[in-house]
């Protein structure tokens, strides 16, 4: 079983005490990372502050349940956690070529996704 560090402790006893200063402690101190994180995986400034923004809201809510139990550093937890929001949501855009390309490369019959209001009703 994990024993949390002395720090962590300290930072997952602020969250649930409600100490909201905590989050700007932990956004300072992860913020680096996960930045280089995103800009691997094509993100931008703004991608970075709402996955710190989502990731930190997810961590105060998991952290003030009361079986809530660390079992990894508390930077491992949250780049997992960040990780987790990050990938599905950056699988699931659409590429940034022509519309008619990317369907017919992703469906066998194009016709079926790409017909217009006229040809549906």
């Amino acid at each position: 079983m994990y024993k949390a560090s002395l720090l962590d402790r300290r930072i997952i006893d602020r969250i649930r005490e409600g100490d909201r200063e905590v989050l700007i402690e932990l956004y300072k101190a992860h913020e680096g990372m996960i930045a280089n994180h995103v800009f691997q995986h094509s993100g931008n400034d703004d991608d970075v502050k709402d996955l710190m923004q989502d990731t930190l809201v997810a961590i105060w809510q998991n952290v003030r349940k009361p079986q809530f139990e660390l079992s990894a550093k508390l930077s491992t937890y949250l780049f997992a956690i960040a990780k987790n929001l990050w990938l599905p949501a950056k699988r699931w855009q659409i590429p940034l070529i022509p519309r008619k390309t990317w369907i017919t490369r992703w469906f066998k019959k194009p016709s079926i996704c790409c017909k217009t209001n006229a040809e549906t009703s």
